[in-house]
């Protein structure tokens, strides 16, 4: 038996029990064969690698995207597949199963410049948005530095008008050349409404006739009007008896 260490001269052939080698070791790792099975330069893909050099040039060689835009999503376990770029204004969706392009909802439309006002399934036209704080539509809100302008319908006469509380607080006429009847106005009022009707008379005496919708109170509805002069005619709705009823004249 030999104990110690043991040197050769050269090399030992496979017949004496050698591999044929000069060194049994390069860079750490045991030659298998005379052959080296060590690889100094590219692993190709059938051999576990990826043929490329970089990790960028490794990642593009094993991703499966072909055009710019295109995701790699899950498809099974352990498994990735490529999904196209989508269509022009469409939007990542899922449809239960996998990730999938489809057209956005009317929901997600915005329509526009403004405020867009949501109707719970699509946008409704946008709202212009003002200048200062923004005020609510239906909430109870404090306005501070605010005018709020009257809603004015103006003509020159008229033999008969229904006012609508609904687009106007204020009816003038500005030459009124008949008698007039006001006829109860449309709409919903809510207490506390106030509606105006200026009046200005020309040469002679028109009559004036109220709807029952207006009642006198403390004062008597005016029956005709005042040659050549500017007439007022304010009211308020009550409430307690759904009528308008007669606060000012002038």
């Amino acid at each position: 038996s030999t104990t110690g260490a043991v040197t050769l001269a050269g090399t030992l052939a496979t017949t004496n029990g050698g591999t044929g080698l000069t060194s049994f070791t390069a860079n750490g790792a045991v030659y298998a064969t005379s052959t080296s099975a060590l690889t100094t330069g590219t692993l190709p893909v059938g051999a576990g690698g990826t043929g490329q050099t970089t990790t960028t040039g490794a990642f593009n060689a094993l991703s499966p995207i072909t055009s710019t835009g295109d995701l790699i999503i899950g498809n099974g376990v352990n498994s990735a597949t490529r999904l196209g770029i989508g269509t022009n204004g469409y939007i990542l969706t899922s449809n239960g199963t996998t990730a999938t392009w489809a057209a956005a909802p009317a929901s997600m439309i915005y329509p526009g410049a403004g405020i867009a006002v949501s109707t719970g399934s699509a946008w409704s036209t946008s709202l212009t948005a003002p200048s200062g704080a923004i005020v609510g539509t239906s909430d109870t809100q404090t306005l501070t530095n605010k005018r709020i302008n009257p809603r004015v319908s103006s003509t020159t006469t008229a033999a008969s008008v229904t006012p609508d509380i609904s687009s106007y607080d204020q009816y003038c006429f500005t030459a009124q050349a008949s008698n007039i009847t006001f006829n109860a106005p449309t709409g919903t009022p809510v207490d506390g409404n106030k509606l105006l009707f200026r009046v200005k008379g020309t040469s002679s005496t028109w009559t004036i006739t109220w709807n029952a919708a207006y009642q006198a109170n403390n004062i008597a509805l005016p029956t005709s009007l005042v040659i050549g002069t500017t007439n007022y005619y304010g009211f308020i709705y009550n409430a307690d008896t759904s009528k308008w009823d007669l606060v000012a004249v002038a």
